[in-house]
């Protein structure tokens, strides 16, 4: 009598869900389970998971299973030896010391890890909301991750803010010197700062015409599919108040209106020289053109680029000082079409906006 896992599946599903998973598993574990994938079977199905604690992948696959069980393994082994054999099935079995897998002309067996020690996966139960666009959602947040702050930083701005009134739900990030901030409408009350692991895999497993469950606790968040499942620890804290600095429409001196496509272009004209320099890009309209400007510096190159564009001025202005990366990203962020540039009183920052997106940025001059 067959005792423990023993399951066939396919290869290429097999292949997939083990690369989607192992993701998640710890890559320097202190304790080895942290980085293993769990495999269980049960009711025709096969399901893969893998946790560092933080994050959670789990996928469900169909399987011909003869008997039901759990195994643990390296995620390391498991996905190298996946993404290397060739065949249309695997079979899997159980072993006391050493599981067994097999593909086409390829076979191996890995040290087994006590499955009873892997992590508990426990799904958040709280606020709810059903994302029908699913890209969408996941490119707000994709296109906002850039101005959260870094590693080391402070654990607060190392997220993506997510906001819900009932109607709207606000997505925002900002390392203090920069906020990025998009709307999208949706009718989910709550508020959480997401790890910006968990959007890099929401991003990855997103697929159009697939809807999602959101689910929100005060701990933990998930993004729940029929047959995957993403799952993160919530980053704690207080997000700051940005409201407050959010320029107002009657603060800018002159708006300039063009396309995300000119304006980027001719800044990309001009990064090289910014790049040779001090980072820092000059950023003047007047004369019905947006201009950007890198003043040469001892020995380093000197760059200007002009795009045509529709000016409203209150009063003239001085040229603006913007970290180049900074500009770069924020144009990036914007959605195709045609974006503004607002321009306030010196020191103030300046608002990039397009469609259900702002991104905000401190002139160089008042970075302390």
């Amino acid at each position: 009598m067959t005792t423990g896992l023993r399951a066939t599946i396919s290869a290429p599903a097999f292949k997939a869900a083990v690369r989607a998973v192992s993701r998640a598993a710890a890559t320097r574990p202190q304790v080895p389970i942290n980085g293993a994938v769990k495999l269980d079977s049960q009711d025709g199905e096969l399901r893969l998971v893998a946790t560092d604690l933080d994050i959670a992948v789990s996928q469900w696959i169909p399987a011909e299973s003869s008997s039901t069980g759990s195994i643990a393994l390296s995620a390391v082994s498991l996905s190298a030896w996946a993404d290397a054999v060739a065949g249309d099935e695997v079979v899997i079995t159980e072993g006391r010391t050493r599981h067994s897998f097999t593909c086409g002309d390829a076979s191996a067996s890995f040290p087994a890890l006590v499955a009873e020690h892997f992590p508990l996966v426990v799904e958040p139960v709280g606020n709810e909301l059903v994302i029908t666009d699913v890209p969408a959602f996941a490119d707000a947040l994709r296109y906002t991750a850039h101005a959260a702050d870094g590693p080391g930083g402070r654990p607060a701005l190392s997220g993506i803010h997510v906001k819900g009134d009932g109607e709207q739900v606000s997505i925002a990030a900002t390392d203090g010197y920069r906020l990025s901030l998009a709307w999208l409408p949706l009718a989910w009350s709550g508020e959480a700062i997401l790890p910006p692991r968990f959007v890099v895999e929401l991003a990855r497993n997103a697929r159009p015409n697939e809807p999602a469950t959101l689910s929100v606790s005060p701990s933990r968040v998930s993004l729940a599919w029929p047959k995957v499942h993403v799952l993160a620890t919530l980053i704690q804290g207080q997000f700051p108040s940005y409201e407050a600095i959010l320029p107002k429409e009657g603060d800018w001196l002159v708006r300039a209106r063009t396309t995300k496509g000119a304006a980027l272009a001719a800044l990309q004209a001009v990064l090289p020289a910014a790049k040779e320099g001090a980072g820092v890009v000059g950023v003047l309209a007047a004369e019905g053109a947006l201009r950007f400007i890198v003043d040469g510096e001892a020995d380093a190159a000197e760059a200007t680029c002009s795009v045509p564009a529709a000016l409203e001025i209150r009063e003239p202005m001085r040229q603006v000082r913007l970290a180049a990366s900074y500009l770069l990203d924020a144009l990036n962020a914007m959605p195709e079409g045609d974006i503004s540039i607002a321009f306030p009183a010196t020191g103030k920052p300046v608002a990039v906006s397009g469609a259900s997106r702002v991104e905000v940025i401190m002139p160089r001059s008042s970075w302390s």
